[in-house]
């Protein structure tokens, strides 16, 4: 799945990832979109998340507390 600045799937083992693009500025809604592409592609089923940020750009302080935030913990089951 894509989104405006992920590549968000599921890998055969059963992880969801998200690729952050190279050069991407994330922003609170970026962040909220990406987290719902992640939890859309787990199938409703709490998954382990590997998030791959090297490449991007610093992540906005909104950004950074909405990934570290409750629906993380809701929706994964490892990080």
């Amino acid at each position: 799945m894509r989104t405006t600045t992920a590549e968000v799937l599921l890998d055969p083992r059963g992880i969801t990832v998200v690729r952050v693009d190279k050069d991407a500025k994330q922003n609170l809604g970026d962040a909220e979109e990406n987290l719902a592409a992640a939890i859309a592609v787990g199938a409703g089923l709490k998954r382990p998340l590997m998030t791959d940020i090297r490449f991007c750009q610093p992540l906005t302080p909104e950004a950074r507390r909405y990934y570290s935030g409750q629906i993380l913990v809701d929706s994964f089951s490892a990080m």
